[in-house]
C-alpha cells in the first residue's frame, strides 16, 4: 500500500468510529512507516478512549514488532570523542535512545552516559572541562615488555573511574532506565565476544566492564571482568577479554536478537572505515572490499596459526569481516590531521570541535530519529493508557 492508502484507511476507520478498524489501520500504518505522525496520534487518542483488551494486545504486537531504536557507539580511538556531540544533539532534542552500545572508545562513551540521569548529562555537558581527557599515558618499558602493551592500564583506569564511577550494569540501569551494552571481543579459541548489559551481567562492573572493551592488542593488556553482588562482595573472572571493536564494533545482530532493536543508528569514528564514508553514510562499496579482503587472508591466516603472526592475523581477519553499517550512519568528515590524532589525549579545545562537529553531523539524521522515537513512545503512552482504563473497568 502506498502513503495515501494507508492513510485513507485510517482516516475512514477513525470516520466510521470502528475500534477494531482503527487499532488495525494504526498496526498495519506503524510497520509501512509511510503515515504522517499525526494521523497516527490522533487515531492512538482516539482508541485510548475506547479502552479493550484486544486493542492492548494488538497494539503491543505492534511495538514488538516495530523494535527499539539503539544507538551503537564505535571505536575510533580518540577520534571516537564525536560520539559527545552525537549524544548531545540528540539529548538536546529529547531524541536519546534508550538503548546504547560500545566498543572501545564507544564503550567509555556509552559508559559515561548510561550512568547518569538526564539531569546528570545536563551537569555534563554544561562543566564539559570537569571531564578527564588524560587516558593516554605510555607505560614503563618493565611493564611494556611484561604485558606487551605500550599504553598504561592504571592509568586508563583513574581517568575512567573519575568519568564513570563504580556501578555495575543493574545499578546502572537502575538509576537511569536505559540498557548499557559494552562489547567484549575474546582472547582464546573456547570464548565468543559479548555484548554485556543488565540483562545478562547484572552484577558486572561497568568500569571493568569498558576496560575490556578499549584493550586493544598492542597498546593495552587484555582485562578481566569483576563483579559486585548487591551485599558487596566482589570477585575477579578468570578469563580476560579485548577491545569490543575487534568482533562487534556495531554490534547490529546482537542488538536485534538480544534487545529487539528494530532501528540502528551507528555513530562510526573508526580510522580504517571513514574512507568508505561519504554524505553522512558508510558505503556499500565497505561490503565487497570487507568480503575481498576476507578471502585473501584466509589462507595467511590459516598457515600462520603457530606462528608470531598469528594473532595478528586473526585480529585482522576479525576486523575487516564486520558489518559497520547502521540502519542510520552518523560520521564524522575524515582529515588529515585526524590521522594524527587518533591516539593522542585530547585539548579542551579539541574535545569542544569534536562536540561541535558531532552535533553538526547528527542535525541531518535527527527527523528521522526523532519520528522513529515518537511513533514507539505514543504507542507505549496509548497502551499503558488503555491498561490502565482496561484495569480499572474490570472492577
Amino acid at each position: 500500500m502506498t502513503t495515501l492508502a494507508h492513510t485513507t484507511a485510517l482516516r475512514r476507520a477513525l470516520s466510521a468510529e470502528s475500534s477494531i478498524a482503527v487499532t488495525l489501520a494504526v498496526a498495519e500504518a506503524v510497520q509501512a512507516d509511510v503515515v504522517p505522525m499525526d494521523t497516527v496520534q490522533t487515531a492512538l487518542d482516539w482508541l485510548v478512549t475506547q479502552p479493550s483488551g484486544d486493542h492492548v494486545v494488538a497494539l503491543e504486537q505492534s511495538l514488538t514488532e516495530l523494535g527499539r531504536v539503539a544507538l551503537a557507539l564505535s571505536g575510533g580511538a580518540s577520534l571516537g570523542f564525536f560520539h559527545m556531540g552525537v549524544i548531545k544533539a540528540l539529548h538536546d532534542n529529547d531524541a536519546l535512545p534508550d538503548l546504547i552500545s560500545g566498543s572501545s572508545i564507544g564503550a567509555m562513551v556509552a559508559a559515561g552516559i548510561g550512568v547518569r540521569t538526564n539531569s546528570e548529562l545536563d551537569t555534563l555537558f554544561r562543566d564539559i572541562h570537569h571531564m578527564r581527557r588524560d587516558g593516554i599515558a605510555f607505560a614503563g618499558l618493565r611493564q611494556m615488555l611484561k604485558t606487551g602493551a605500550v599504553l598504561c592500564p592504571e592509568q586508563l583506569t583513574r581517568v575512567l573511574t573519575h568519568n564513570i564511577g563504580d556501578h555495575t550494569f543493574a545499578e546502572a540501569h537502575g538509576r537511569t532506565g536505559r540498557t548499557l551494552a559494552i562489547t567484549v571481543s575474546p582472547t582464546t579459541n573456547n570464548q565468543s565476544p559479548l555484548l554485556l548489559t543488565h540483562d545478562n551481567a547484572p552484577d558486572t562492573t561497568v568500569l571493568h566492564s569498558v576496560l575490556a572493551s578499549s584493550a586493544l592488542p598492542g597498546l593495552f593488556p587484555p582485562t578481566r571482568l569483576r563483579t559486585r553482588t548487591p551485599d558487596g562482595r566482589r570477585t575477579i573472572t578468570a578469563e580476560r577479554w579485548a577491545d569490543g571493536s575487534l568482533r562487534y564494533d556495531v554490534p547490529r545482530d546482537a542488538l536485534r536478537d538480544e534487545h529487539n532493536a528494530g532501528l540502528v543508528i551507528a555513530s562510526q569514528t573508526n580510522i580504517h572505515v571513514l574512507p568508505f564514508a561519504a554524505g553522512g553514510r558508510v558505503l556499500r562499496s565497505l561490503g565487497k572490499t570487507r568480503s575481498t579482503a576476507r578471502q585473501l587472508l584466509r589462507l595467511p591466516r590459516h598457515l600462520s596459526r603457530r606462528t608470531p603472526l598469528g594473532p595478528s592475523l586473526h585480529h585482522l581477519h576479525d576486523l575487516v569481516g564486520q558489518n559497520y553499517r547502521g540502519d542510520i550512519d552518523i560520521v564524522p568528515r575524515l582529515r588529515p590531521s585526524s590521522v594524527m590524532r587518533v591516539v593522542k589525549n585530547p585539548s579542551l579545545d579539541e574535545l569542544r570541535t569534536y562536540i561541535q562537529e558531532g552535533m553538526a553531523s547528527t542535525l541531518p539524521e535527527l527527523p528521522r530519529i526523532q519520528t522513529a522515537l515518537r511513533i514507539r513512545r505514543s504507542l507505549r503512552a496509548a497502551i499503558d493508557a488503555m491498561t490502565v482504563s482496561v484495569a480499572h473497568a474490570a472492577k
